[in-house]
């Protein structure tokens, strides 16, 4: 994507990633260009991404296009070609400044789990409406670490989270509780390390 009437010649690909569409079982293979666009007011085009460093790219069972970027996730509206920041909501409500985004993935409800480096967040693609799973070293049953760099969901609904320096989670949607699963040296029922 770049903006209307950009000079091919002067537009450098910043970073290259593929879709798989899972439905017609296609690739689709883009380039994302210039992404930190000037606008006519020096500013940083607004409808455009606003970083060049993007660590997930997933297209939703509706076709719409998130990006997770280094400054937070970003949707892609394939009619006017620009993208725009989704905020995500803070701990304790309100929006939550951009963060990092390390995944991306969908569940068989067409909710969103991202992983950020802030906690875990549910979005509804539908509503806008996000919740933040953190970390709290008093409660057992949180999230084990912020840092949250990959989510699956397992044939039961379960959400598994692997964090960056605390393990595996499994999450219970239902119960709003995480089990955590660690490498424990020389127990022989913890994670392999």
């Amino acid at each position: 994507w770049r903006p209307a009437g950009e000079d091919d010649r002067n537009v450098s690909p910043v970073a290259y990633w593929s879709i798989v569409d899972e439905q017609r079982r296609q690739v689709t293979a883009s380039v994302l260009e210039d992404t930190d666009a000037i606008g006519p007011d020096g500013y940083a085009d607004p409808g455009s991404l606003g970083c060049n460093y993007l660590y997930r790219v997933h297209q939703d069972g509706e076709g719409i296009l998130w990006v997770g970027s280094e400054r937070g996730l970003y949707r892609f509206d394939a009619k006017s070609g620009r993208f725009a920041l989704v905020p995500l909501q803070a701990e304790g409500g309100g929006s939550a400044q951009p963060d990092m985004i390390n995944d991306i993935r969908e569940d068989r409800n067409g909710r969103l789990w991202i992983g950020t480096r802030e906690g875990l967040v549910s979005l509804d693609p539908g509503t806008g409406i996000s919740s933040r799973y953190r970390n709290n070293p008093f409660d057992p049953t949180s999230l084990s670490s912020d840092t949250v760099y990959t989510i699956c969901e397992d044939r039961s609904g379960l959400i598994w989270v692997g964090t960056g320096d605390k393990g595996v989670n499994r999450f219970n949607p239902n119960q709003k509780k995480f089990s955590h699963y660690r490498s424990i040296p020389g127990k022989a029922d913890s994670l392999g390390s």
